[in-house]
């Protein structure tokens, strides 16, 4: 419960007011909120205009219907306002003012800032554009659907974001004169919003694709976005068959809990997500399948095999910018390349590339979804091509920092990349993982997702970080598998916090490095800016090479693996 929530009831009922009758307010110095699109003069940056024939929820999710998507500003000094601080800020405010029903406001509401994006119980990685980050550079931009009656919200969630980018060190600005216009809808009276366009992960959007005419069609449409939904969530929960293993063994109790934690070391999370969506409950101590939750079960049940087709479609195609985003209804990845494209024979397309037989797969079925053909037979449209893979393979050995900072999002990003390096190359991969005083060393490199994964989703972030050790195991597996010259990809957030035996630990993994150099092992490392001084040590010591990153995310850590892999092939 929030302190002054009868005056925020106050404001939110005059809010609601004044949106329906003036179709747009003001909420303190910096604020803007409307059900329209924004613009800001060049000239008068002090200057909101009210585009009143543009609604907010047509021009940024294709919705039918207007007046249903709330737009909110919040203006600040030009600057990079990190957007997972803020998005924090507003969990917390929501969590605490209407407690159970936070995870439909916040599945519902999306964020964009000069430093990224996207939907507030999703991953935030998107809308990382370089123009979507200008055109954000001065203002967090809100989208959300919500009842007039939670109006009220919107005060303690601004309030929040103030505080939070007052925090960070920039400064707030006032909005001296909000104006709303009606341009004509002639050519060239509708502003460009070309800079605002990006990939996202939001529920606001209306899934349209042209369905079929008639009841069967808006059916078809309706599984579609269903699937979509449910992709949405292995993503950020377990694999679709793992997830429905975990529905299926409900109800469980604590004994059964403690069985199923070592089968998914992040289980606690992923209770707590499939809580907070209302698939689950509690229920005398144990958690039980909500009427939800057993739609989505039968769903699962129904179409496993189209979801595990596009999940590893989408583990696949990490790499590239739009690849989080891949869908049932998303566009193809950007390199696979049509049967059709102008100026070249399919003598010179055979020549040059493979058949990606996955994404011909991924294009007729989405064709056969929409009622387009005969269902199960390809159309030459529907064939799609890749560049071919590397044919020398390597062995890559990644050596994983699980301890408590890595619970999460990192710890996610990083079993996506092991699992999309299985599935995108011919590499053969070892996933090394450390914590406290153990190291998880796997018998033999392999190429079958099916182990890799199964190691991986074992795995739960704890404890401290022994990097000395990890780094010593690491070079007694290499050496017992007899293997000529493998990379070495060690993935960390933090510094060594655990000694071989009782000395000091950055100076232990240090000399450990030194033994990399000497054995002429080569060592990747990527970690996080505030650990640079102690890495860039680490690997002069290797003589290894290392990447600093803003933050782990699978597309980052997937674009530099590959860049390594590459450069070993000239």
């Amino acid at each position: 419960m929030l302190r002054n929530e009868g005056v925020f009831k106050s404001v939110g009922e005059r809010l609601a007011l004044c949106l329906e009758q003036v179709g747009a307010a003001r909420l303190g110095e910096s604020t803007v909120i409307s059900r329209s699109v924004h613009l800001i003069e060049v000239k008068r940056p002090q200057v909101v205009k009210i585009m009143t024939s543009a609604d907010a929820g047509q021009v940024f999710y294709g919705r039918r219907v207007p007046g249903t998507v709330c737009h909110i500003d919040i203006f600040h000094a030009v600057g990079q306002v990190d957007h997972r601080n803020i998005a924090d800020a507003i969990r917390a405010v929501v969590h605490s003012a209407v407690g159970e029903n936070a995870a439909w406001i916040l599945d519902h509401m999306d964020l964009q800032t000069g430093t990224g994006g996207g939907r507030l119980s999703g991953t935030l990685n998107y809308g990382r554009e370089a123009s979507v980050r200008r055109a954000h550079a001065n203002h967090v931009h809100l989208a959300t659907e919500m009842d007039p009656a939670l109006f009220s919200l919107f005060v303690p969630v601004v309030v929040a974001i103030e505080e939070e980018i007052l925090r960070q060190k920039i400064e707030i600005r006032q909005v001296e004169k909000v104006v709303l216009e009606n341009p004509p809808q002639s050519a060239g009276g509708t502003a460009d919003l070309s800079p605002y366009a990006s990939s996202t992960d939001s529920y606001l959007r209306e899934k349209t694709g042209q369905p079929h005419s008639g009841f069967v069609g808006q059916r078809a449409s309706d599984e579609l976005q269903k699937l979509n939904h449910t992709l949405q969530l292995a993503r950020e929960t377990l694999p679709p068959e793992e997830l429905l293993v975990l529905l299926r063994n409900l109800p469980q109790g604590s004994y059964t809990k403690a069985n199923l934690e070592k089968r998914w070391g992040d289980l606690e999370q992923t209770l707590s997500r499939l809580e907070g969506s209302k698939y689950i409950r509690r229920e005398r101590g144990r958690f039980v399948l909500t009427e939800e939750g057993q739609r989505l079960m039968d769903l699962l049940e129904q179409h496993l095999p189209e979801l595990e087709s596009y999940f590893r479609q989408m583990l696949r195609h990490v790499p590239w910018e739009n690849a989080a985003n891949l869908g049932f209804f998303e566009p193809e990845a950007k390199k696979s390349i049509h049967l059709c494209r102008p100026g070249r024979t399919g003598t010179e397309i055979l020549r040059s590339t493979e058949l990606d037989l996955p994404g011909t797969i991924f294009v007729a079925a989405r064709r056969w979804l929409k009622l387009r053909g005969d269902v199960g037979r390809l159309e030459p449209t529907d064939l799609r091509y890749t560049a071919p893979k590397r044919r020398h393979q390597q062995q890559i050995v990644l050596v994983l920092d699980i301890s408590a900072s890595m619970a999460g999002e990192r710890l996610r990003a990083a079993r996506f990349l092991a699992e999309h390096l299985v599935l995108a190359t011919r590499d053969k991969v070892a996933v090394i993982a450390f914590q406290e005083q153990n190291v998880f060393v796997p018998d033999r490199f392999t190429r079958r997702l099916a182990a890799v994964e199964k190691q991986l989703l074992a795995l739960k972030a704890y404890g401290l970080t022994p990097l000395a050790k990890a780094l010593k195991e690491t070079v007694a597996f290499i050496q017992s598998s007899r293997v000529r010259n493998p990379l070495i990809i060690l993935i960390t957030d933090g510094i060594p916090t655990v000694p071989l035996a009782g000395g000091d630990p950055a100076h232990d993994a240090l000399e450990v490095a030194k033994e990399l150099a000497k054995l002429k092992l080569k060592l990747i490392c990527v970690g996080l800016d505030p650990n640079r001084q102690f890495l860039e040590e680490l690997c002069r010591h290797s003589r290894g090479r290392l990447h600093i990153v803003k933050e782990l995310e699978p597309g980052i850590l997937a674009r530099l693996i590959h860049g390594e892999l590459a450069a070993r092939q000239r």
